[in-house]
């Protein structure tokens, strides 16, 4: 009994010299409490993945990474798409302050997705807290458009970071509202570019002017480039469309138009000026009507894709009419 004793006595005496000695202090600042990196840790801990821990995605830049947190310049893989960060900035917003994130996005996927950040992404800060979304923030492109297979689409989302402490967010990337911790923002990763990781190749698309539907045929004559009077570049689309079925359709229904789009995903502004809109006409069976649209591009945009639903009972199928205007 006695050695009984003595035993468990033992087994206390090391249970509690391992405890103690298992872990190290945490650091601490000059003002005694804990430095802005280790609360920073302490958040990305709790989210599954601390950034500085990540040296086996270091290693492996470019693969896909579905669970924690991944570093800028990794790519982050759900629903069917694919992330990177590619570039951090700050602006001054309304006496405040927002933080500017450059991404690429690439699907991954065999069908066209419809992308747009509000119900998609999120940013928390090192306290958990969620930063706004700030939609009317100025941007160099937005980070919205149809993706098709294969192809990207890059652009920057806004954050306001009014007032909050330290300088280590965390992105968190869902669909419909649902979100996952993704890629962590340090502090030293503002103000850098990234690597793009999916390069610059047009989509993998077979390009057609030309659209037959039993209700609709839809075709592209001719695509031209002018400048305005403000000097930006438009491209002006030249189009016909044919009411093939027995009933008077109004293009606006007949003509789903579901936005013009330059190869890298970006959806174009449509320009209202001198340049006319006629999707409000109605045709009658047999006749053809013919128009122009006009949207804005950047100047180094030389091919465009136009995304169509030529059968109003349908809208869900849709169709790519491609083309190139120098």
């Amino acid at each position: 009994m006695k050695k009984v004793f003595t035993a468990a006595v033992i087994i206390c005496l090391v249970f509690v010299s391992t405890a103690c000695s298992g872990g190290e202090n945490p650091k601490t600042s000059e003002d005694g409490n804990p430095s802005v990196s280790d609360a920073a840790g302490s958040l990305f801990d709790s989210l599954g993945a601390n950034p500085a821990e990540n040296d086996s995605g270091a290693q492996n830049q470019g693969a896909p990474a579905n669970s924690g947190l991944v570093s800028c310049g990794q790519i982050f893989s759900t629903g069917g798409l694919s992330y990177n960060i590619i570039g951090l900035r700050t602006e001054s917003f309304e006496d405040g302050e927002i933080l500017l994130i450059k991404m690429e996005i690439r699907n991954d996927g065999a069908e066209n997705k419809n992308y747009e950040t509000l119900s998609t992404l999120e940013l928390y800060d090192e306290k958990g807290d969620l930063c706004d979304n700030e939609v009317f923030a100025r941007v160099e492109s937005g980070l919205h458009g149809n993706i098709l297979p294969g192809g990207r689409l890059v652009g920057e989302v806004a954050f306001n970071i009014t007032d909050r402490a330290g300088g280590d967010y965390a992105l968190h990337i869902g669909e419909f509202y649902e979100y996952s911790p993704a890629i962590a923002i340090k502090e030293s990763d503002v103000g850098m570019t990234f690597a793009e990781q999916f390069g610059k190749t047009t989509p993998d698309v077979t390009y057609s002017d030309f659209l037959e539907s039993d209700e609709l045929t839809i075709k592209i004559n001719d695509t031209s480039t002018v400048v305005d009077n403000d000097g930006q570049k438009l491209l002006l689309i030249d189009i016909s469309v044919t009411n093939n079925g027995s009933e008077s359709t109004d293009l606006f229904d007949g003509l789903y138009l579901d936005g013009v789009y330059a190869t890298s995903g970006s959806k174009l502004n449509r320009s209202l000026g001198r340049y006319w809109d006629y999707l409000n006409y109605a045709i009658e069976p047999g006749d053809t009507k013919d128009g122009v649209l006009a949207y804005k591009i950047d100047d180094d945009d030389t091919v465009f894709y136009m995304i169509v639903a030529p059968d109003s009972s349908n809208y869900s199928q849709k169709y790519t009419l491609g083309f190139s205007a120098e």
